[in-house]
């Protein structure tokens, strides 16, 4: 599974990592990425440097261009090379990783399959979401709507 850092930052300010290393043994996030998340002073700052002791770090052989950052520009190529789960939220890189046909996640999506595979809870589920959110994560109304939907279904 390949991370991009938005999943990483927010994680890491409401001290939610571990959930990531439950979901998947085999969490990968890039060179620009790991400059992206550790920028010291930043919230999760050092629970985001203790998960560098378990994320494995890859550089793509190839780094294509899509006209976005370098972090997302980076997790993209490194997906299509290892064919493995994308899990970013930048909108613009997600569209262009459904365009190349790589799987591709999103944030919510990967904890409601962590709901899923009983991981956790439903309750737990609605608070991560929340401090996500009270954490500064971007989640419109319908968004949120049609993640307590998924988790009644």
């Amino acid at each position: 599974m390949i991370i991009d850092a938005g999943l990483l930052i927010i994680l890491g300010k409401i001290n939610k990592l571990s959930l990531l290393r439950k979901i998947s043994k085999k969490i990968t996030i890039t060179p620009e990425v790991k400059r992206e998340i550790m920028i010291k002073g930043n919230p999760g700052f050092h629970a985001l440097e203790k998960s560098l002791e378990w994320i494995k770090i890859k550089k793509p052989k190839e780094n294509r261009d899509y006209g976005l950052g370098d972090g997302e520009n980076s997790s993209i190529n490194l997906a299509r090379e290892t064919e493995s789960v994308l899990v970013m939220d930048d909108i613009a890189g997600v569209k262009i990783s459904r365009s190349l046909d790589l799987k591709v996640a999103r944030t919510c999506a990967l904890i409601i399959h962590a709901f899923r595979k009983k991981i956790i809870k439903k309750k737990e589920v609605l608070k991560i979401i929340d401090s996500m959110v009270e954490a500064g994560y971007y989640m419109s109304s319908s968004h949120y709507a049609d993640v307590i939907k998924e988790l009644h279904k």
